[in-house]
């Protein structure tokens, strides 16, 4: 009764998270954070399909080849989920050490795939039964390292970010703590009876990729109107200074820029009074030159 729970419940998240990567790569733009995303995606797209096709399988050699298949995509996701962390704050920066944070994921499917000959990785020890080895501690030490660091970039960015733009973020900072809480539930063995035998890390990070779906349509929004405003700003006829406190010149309208050139204001040089100052005096010098021809 539990697998016949745990079965519907997983493939009831693959057609929902099947179709919201399907909607994402349609809509991609190609950039750092669509692409990080879909690699988020297939991650727990990919974890979530071999979990259900245990449960369907009752064969000890196939069983431990997909929990080998579901090591290797659980051994990526951190990864995917700090590179995507990383772009959805930082957009116009590279992780230049990126290809760095690869090497332990691409030895843990090594030792996922040629678990078969030796006993580092996952060892069968019954009918759907495997005890782990000791690499599996060191994938294990990586991936709480990466999540960690994933939370402060999110931390870090949410607090960063103008009021006007915390939306999106707040959904970001929920889905790491559902996440590292489903993980915490399934060390503790809290699992609740009404998911039958699901992995409540694996639900956890169902429910992130659907709240980082509705994050990135939250932040489309905003950039929209971001741009939306930019245009009506810069398309005023009226205008338009943005000075800070020393008097500076940080922005102006299309119609201000004009008008500033047209006084020969040099306005991102030095404060505007002294610049209006500058502007008088040579007024003057102009006037008396006209008198006097």
């Amino acid at each position: 009764m539990n697998d016949i729970v745990t079965i519907i419940i997983y493939i009831s998240l693959f057609i929902i998270l099947f179709g919201i990567f399907s909607f994402s790569f349609a809509k991609s733009q190609k950039t750092q954070n669509d692409v990080s995303y879909l690699y988020l995606c297939i991650c727990v797209i990919g974890w979530l399909i071999s979990e259900t096709a245990i449960k369907f399988i009752y064969d000890e050699r196939l069983s431990l080849y997909f929990y080998n298949l579901a090591l290797i995509f659980v051994g990526f996701l951190p990864i995917a989920f700090f590179n995507f962390s990383f772009y959805f704050y930082m957009p116009e920066r590279k992780l230049r050490f990126i290809s760095l944070l690869f090497i332990i994921p691409t030895i843990n499917a090594l030792m996922s795939i040629s678990s078969n000959f030796h006993s580092l990785s996952i060892i069968s020890v019954g009918e759907n039964l495997f005890v782990v080895g000791p690499w599996f501690y060191v994938h294990t030490i990586f991936s709480y390292t990466i999540t960690s660091l994933s939370l402060i970039v999110i931390m870090y960015g949410h607090i960063k970010l103008p009021k006007f733009y915390r939306l999106p973020s707040a959904l970001l900072v929920l889905s790491i703590f559902i996440l590292i809480g489903g993980n915490f539930i399934f060390l503790m063995g809290l699992r609740p009876s009404i998911i039958g035998s699901a992995n409540t890390t694996l639900l956890s990070s169902c429910i992130s990729i659907i709240l980082i779906h509705i994050a990135i349509i939250k932040s489309d929004e905003n950039v929209f109107s971001r741009y939306a405003r930019g245009e009506v700003f810069n398309y005023l006829n009226e205008h338009v200074l943005v000075m800070n406190i020393e008097g500076r010149i940080v922005d102006c309208n299309s119609s201000a820029k004009r008008w500033l050139s047209s006084m020969e204001i040099d306005f991102y040089l030095r404060p505007l009074k002294r610049n209006h100052h500058a502007y008088r005096t040579k007024r003057r010098i102009t006037k008396r030159r006209c008198r006097r021809q």
